[in-house]
């Protein structure tokens, strides 16, 4: 192979070289960036969450003060 052969080739490898650097980069910043809405996902999730158990513990409460009420009105526990 000639100086001029060895040459194109060094600079190809180069060019190959780089491309592969920017690639990596390409690769990390978009697999920071899934890593980054994953964890916004997921604290959605957890506020959705709590503010469902939260409901929750509202509606057992509006129950069982429905059901007082109920029985307050019906002692027997008949409405008919």
């Amino acid at each position: 192979m000639g100086g001029y052969e060895a040459s194109v080739d060094a600079r190809f490898a180069a060019i190959d070289e780089k491309q592969a650097e920017r690639k990596a980069e390409r690769d990390a910043k978009r697999a920071e960036s899934r890593a980054a809405e994953a964890e916004e996902n997921a604290a959605g999730l957890i506020a959705l969450a709590a503010y469902a158990v939260e409901a929750s513990e509202y509606a057992v409460v509006d129950a069982a003060l429905a059901r007082a009420e109920a029985a307050a009105v019906f002692p027997n526990g008949s409405a008919i």
